[in-house]
């Protein structure tokens, strides 16, 4: 495998573009990570090295040519499975308080030779100085890898420049090339002594990746939340198939495969002896389960202070959330709440229950004219996408627990010789977190039915009806015919549901399946019957096995009795603000001190009459928004200390004017907001 580090120095300010503005500040910002720092999209980055190595190959002569062209037409072949990966981090060293800058920017007009009207354009930019590290791998087949090493090299060494409005001075850029030195391994530990067949899998995004659930709808790409069964046993058939094909296999049959689902930073598998390694359990939000509205979560925050000079605490626990579940709950009220519109539940057991959604991103991109190197018309698009860093946590299941063994030594190779799995649009780079043997998962809790049971489903159900048709609903004879029992048994009594259609690849034929219609994550049904005695060793079999089609690839798994309520509902527990350690949160509060201390500096003014003083207040804050020169406002207030009928209320504030805006006038904006608050207070009665 090629392992190359290289580090981008910007010589000048740099404008890698999101197409998105913010409304008062720039046309276009620059893209950010999930941490509001400087980034570098490794798309972008890809195409600049294939544009450098395009130039190179056409700089070459004799033999030299004829090799790296078959260099290059080896590293970007449209399959995307054989194509470098590309990581790009800010350097956080070289960071500091205000890392970016806005430019302005104008058109001329070709006839008048001044600037075009409307033609005005701000941008967003990252401050020169500011460096980034990178790291390119590549898993080479070639004999001549020392060769193809040396291509790549010059290729990154070539760029010089990075973004958009080159000709404006922006983006220049210098790449090194880093010393060698030996790849990161993640290390796997093996997991709990005895295995059982059953292995953890943890996986992390190291780029933006769009899951892709169905074709593009009008001019938008749409990003599913989590890594379905389906993609997971594809990307590790190709992984595997390159590392060690002999172990190929292991993902047949016998492999049943689940969902891989969101799982927040803090959250790991975990050991509680070394023969028990247990997952925490995760499935979608029930569609049952009701929010509580942000106008009850929200209470006690200070209305003085903006937003971004707090952040929330407690919206990552289901008990600040949950409103009721409707599933199991008629009494409750769902007026004064809402849906939860996705997001998942992980429960680590004890009690602990956590509500997480993926961080995702919008981008903009457009298709390039391969002749004149500019935009297409009408090619503009828009991806959302699963942010990089994203974490997704699942359980690979095998019939033999050596064959599980085998699987996890399989998995050491890929992470030696190939390092990354791939998976969404484009094949993006995905790192192994974890990967080990388990026990079992954590199991909720359950709450006691009486006169039925509820089934909610843990991921898309594909089941078919009588007539063989895609079924939209659970009908309850079916469902009958499934676990045993006589017809008539059960009756459906409520129904949370929706659905949608299941599009997929089969990556063995190399065809597209026909598109599916099944029963969405998260829906629920709640069943009546007069439970029969072995009612729950039947439930508990549905939950092993699944429910419908497709269940190895991860499609039909189902919870019987899921208890949301158990120490969630009920809690009057409040989302509580803290002040932000930033240092643009921390001016902000100073600022607002000083405005107070002024205040009462003008409270204090003797008088007998408080209101001819706020009026004063309200003239002189006039004043200062119109832009008036400080002295010219002193004047106007001696002017009016020489008056009878208004020295009482000008000669007070005399001295405090003088104190924060006379020579010294760096309180001049707390001095502003105060006399703006003051003049507007209204007096206790």
């Amino acid at each position: 495998m090629i392992w190359i580090r290289f580090r981008i120095t910007t010589l000048e300010d740099l404008h890698v573009g999101e197409g998105i503005n913010k409304a008062g500040l720039y046309d276009d910002g620059a893209i950010k990570d999930a941490k509001g720092n400087p980034a570098i999209s490794s798309e972008t980055f890809k195409g600049l090295l294939r544009q450098s190595l395009l130039e190179l190959c056409g700089q070459a002569e004799g033999s030299q040519k004829k090799e790296w062209r078959g260099y290059y037409r080896m590293l970007f072949t449209f399959s995307g499975q054989n194509s470098p990966d590309i990581t790009v981090d800010v350097d956080t060293n070289t960071l500091g308080e205000e890392n970016y800058i806005i430019h302005t920017f104008t058109a001329i007009d070709d006839k008048s030779r001044t600037a075009a009207k409307g033609s005005l354009r701000s941008i967003e930019c990252v401050k020169k100085g500011v460096c980034f590290d990178g790291c390119l791998s590549y898993n080479s087949h070639d004999k001549n890898s020392k060769s193809l090493r040396s291509f790549l090299e010059d290729g990154l060494c070539n760029i010089t420049w990075l973004g958009s409005y080159r000709r404006r001075g922006l983006g220049s850029v210098k790449i090194d090339i880093l010393p060698e030195a030996e790849p990161p391994v993640p290390k796997f530990v093996s997991g709990s002594d005895k295995p059982t067949g059953k292995v953890a899998l943890l996986l992390r995004l190291k780029d933006d990746t769009t899951i892709a659930g169905a074709g593009e709808q009008g001019n938008h790409f749409l990003t599913l939340d989590h890594i379905p069964g389906t993609s997971v046993l594809g990307m590790l058939r190709v992984a595997v198939g390159a590392a060690c094909p002999e172990n190929l296999d292991l993902l047949g049959g016998g492999c049943r495969v689940e969902n891989l689902y969101p799982v927040p930073e803090a959250v790991d598998v975990l050991e509680r002896s070394r023969e028990e390694w247990v997952v925490p359990y995760v499935c979608p939000v029930p569609m049952s389960a009701r929010s509580r509205k942000v106008s009850d979560m929200y209470k006690n925050v200070r209305k003085d202070r903006p937003h971004w000079c707090f952040k929330p605490e407690g919206l990552d626990r289901l008990e600040t959330l949950l409103s009721c579940d409707k599933s199991s709950d008629d009494k409750t009220d769902d007026s004064a709440s809402k849906s939860f519109a996705g997001g998942y539940i992980v429960y680590c057991g004890e009690n602990n229950w956590r509500f997480h959604k993926p961080s995702q991103n919008l981008k903009l991109r457009n298709a390039i004219d391969s002749r004149t190197q500019k935009t297409e018309k009408n090619s503009l698009l828009t991806q959302d996408s699963l942010e990089k860093g994203n974490r997704f946590l699942g359980v690979i299941s095998f019939d033999d627990s050596e064959n599980a063994v085998r699987f996890i030594k399989a998995l050491e190779l890929v992470a030696n010789r190939i390092r990354y799995l791939h998976v969404g649009r484009g094949s993006k780079p995905v790192e192994i977190a974890r990967c080990c043997h388990i026990s079992a998962k954590i199991d909720p809790p359950r709450q006691s039915h009486k006169g039925g049971f509820i089934l909610t489903c843990v991921s898309d159900v594909i089941i078919r009806d009588a007539k063989l048709g895609f079924s939209r609903s659970l009908d309850p004879r079916l469902l009958d015919e499934i676990l045993g029992l006589p017809a008539g048994t059960l009756v459906l009594k409520k129904e949370f549901s929706s659905t949608r259609i299941i599009h997929a690849y089969h990556g063995l034929a190399g065809v597209r399946r026909f598109p599916a219609q099944a029963i969405s994550k998260g829906s629920v049904f709640v069943f009546g019957c007069e439970n029969p005695e072995d009612l729950p060793e039947k439930l508990a079999k549905l939950e092993e096995h699944g429910l419908g089609e497709r269940s190895n690839e991860g499609y039909g798994r189902v919870v019987v009795n899921l208890d949301l309520l158990q120490n969630n509902a009920g809690k009057t527990k409040v989302v509580t603000y803290n002040p932000e350690p930033s240092p643009l949160a921390q001016q902000h509060e100073e600022l607002h001190k000083k405005k107070d201390e002024i205040i009462r500096e003008l409270e204090a003014i003797k008088t007998d009459e408080a209101k001819g003083v706020k009026t004063v207040c309200l003239r002189l804050f006039q004043m200062m928004q119109r832009g008036i020169d400080p002295q010219l406002m002193r004047s106007w207030l001696i002017k009016g200390t020489s008056k009878d009928t208004t020295k009482k209320y000008f000669e007070g504030i005399v001295p405090v004017f003088d104190k924060y805006l006379g020579e010294d006038r760096k309180y001049k904006e707390a001095f502003s907001l105060a006399l703006k608050e003051y003049g507007n207070k209204k007096e206790k009665r």
